[in-house]
């Protein structure tokens, strides 16, 4: 889909599999959007709530020591659909520098932690307790897998 008659454009992709779940791919090119901004948007994930609609809450669950592009992030929305309370997300988010590779980018990765049970003990995922709710009326969501890599573009690495 050409965006404007700058370049900017979006390739998506759906592929309806047969288990009843969507396997999609995206791609967004030359975008007006400086790569500082994005990483400061993914990585202040406070920050979604201020820019994106629908979202009510957004923040930081644990930093992992290891790597400060390591956590567990909470993102709850409340989109306008009658009878829906809302959405809410606990998510494992991990960010990768590739500027020195041939990728020539950022890498990010999320997934859904896998909480598991210990004996009588709240379920964990890395030594990390699992969350309570935030929104106990919000439907809690399992989040997939994602990976993303964005890269500078344009003259001056102004787009993304």
């Amino acid at each position: 889909i050409d965006l404007d008659d700058e370049g900017r454009q979006v390739d998506a992709f759906l592929e309806f599999l047969p288990n009843g779940t969507i396997s999609g791919q995206w791609v967004a090119k030359n975008l007006p959007i400086p790569l500082p901004l994005i990483l400061c948007m993914v990585q202040e994930v406070d920050l979604v709530a201020e820019l994106l609609p629908f979202v009510v809450s957004a923040g930081l669950v644990h930093q992992f020591p290891s790597n400060e592009a390591d956590r567990l992030v909470r993102i709850a929305s409340k989109p306008p659909i009658p009878f829906v309370a809302g959405f809410e997300a606990v998510a494992q988010r991990l960010g990768f520098d590739l500027l020195d590779t041939p990728w020539k980018g950022l890498c990010l990765v999320e997934c859904g932690p896998t909480w598991g049970a210990q004996a009588g003990d709240t379920p964990r995922w890395r030594g990390v307790a699992q969350p309570a709710s935030a929104f106990p009326s919000f439907k809690q969501v399992d989040v997939k897998s994602i990976a993303a890599l964005a890269r500078p573009g344009g003259e001056n690495g102004e787009l993304t």
